[in-house]
C-alpha cells in the first residue's frame, strides 16, 4: 500500500530523531497539486465536430478550431459514433 505523503514525512522525522512536529511538509509533497481545468464539450462544440467530418477536414483542423488536443477529438467523435477514418 503506497504511503501519503504525510506518512512519509513522519517516518522521515523519525528516523531523524526529530520526535517532535516543528513544521508542515514542504509544499511539493502535497497531493492538493493544482488541476487543469476541464471543459465539456457543449452543443455547439458537437454541432462543429459533425459538420467538420462531413467535409473531410483533418482532425488537427478540426482539434485547433475546437480548441481540443487532437486525441480529445478523436475520442469525443468516437464517442459520439462519427467517423473520423485515418485523417491527419
Amino acid at each position: 500500500m503506497p504511503r501519503t505523503s504525510w506518512e512519509t514525512w513522519m517516518q522521515m522525522r523519525w528516523h531523524t530523531r526529530q520526535y517532535c512536529v516543528t513544521k508542515p511538509p514542504p509544499q511539493h509533497w502535497s497531493n492538493n497539486a493544482k488541476e487543469s481545468e476541464t471543459t465539456r464539450m457543449g452543443q455547439d462544440d458537437v454541432r462543429e465536430l459533425k459538420t467538420l467530418t462531413r467535409q473531410k477536414t483533418p482532425v488537427a483542423k478540426i482539434a485547433k478550431s475546437l480548441k481540443r488536443t487532437p486525441g480529445a477529438t478523436q475520442q469525443k467523435a468516437f464517442s459520439l459514433g462519427v467517423s473520423l477514418d485515418t485523417r491527419g
